[in-house]
């Protein structure tokens, strides 16, 4: 059971650091297009989800 939670924690772990680095390169990327109302509704999506995933599995240790 221990076993089970880390294996979900790492994989939750991959995807939120993969979210990070898709985000910090999305910031980068600001200067070289403007932002339209979609990627901006897109992101806030994203955000939402990786705090649904880090409340979900901190109720559920």
């Amino acid at each position: 059971m221990e076993n089970f939670t880390r294996r979900k924690l790492s994989e939750y772990w991959m995807f939120i650091s993969k979210s990070l680095n898709h985000f910090v390169r999305s910031v980068t990327n600001v200067k070289h297009y403007r932002v339209n109302s979609h990627s901006i509704l897109a992101f806030i999506k994203k955000t939402f989800l990786i705090i649904l995933f880090i409340f979900s599995v901190l109720t559920q240790l």
